[in-house]
């Protein structure tokens, strides 16, 4: 339910996938669920919360969702422009 309801109402999830995982929220960006997210048309953007704390700029969580889930070309673009539509 509530992911329909951001898929149809265009509301953006900003998705910190590093501090998500240093604050336990899931064990590992392996088990993270971007992806999923993404693949439900989700409008994601990645995101950076507190860097020297949680371990990581934005770079660095574009980095960890390429080595650890897959992300492809495709789906930075389509994360990048997801991040221009808000």
């Amino acid at each position: 339910m509530l992911t329909r309801r951001l898929r149809d109402e265009g509301v953006p999830p900003t998705v910190c996938p590093l501090s998500n995982v240093k604050l336990r929220a899931f064990p590992s960006i392996e088990e993270h669920p971007v992806g999923r997210m993404l693949r439900a048309e989700l409008r994601v953007t990645l995101n950076s919360d507190d860097p020297a704390y949680f371990g990581g700029y934005v770079a660095d969580n574009y980095s960890v969702v390429r080595d650890g889930l897959g992300f492809d070309r495709e789906d930075f673009r389509t994360v990048a422009e997801n991040s221009l539509l808000v």
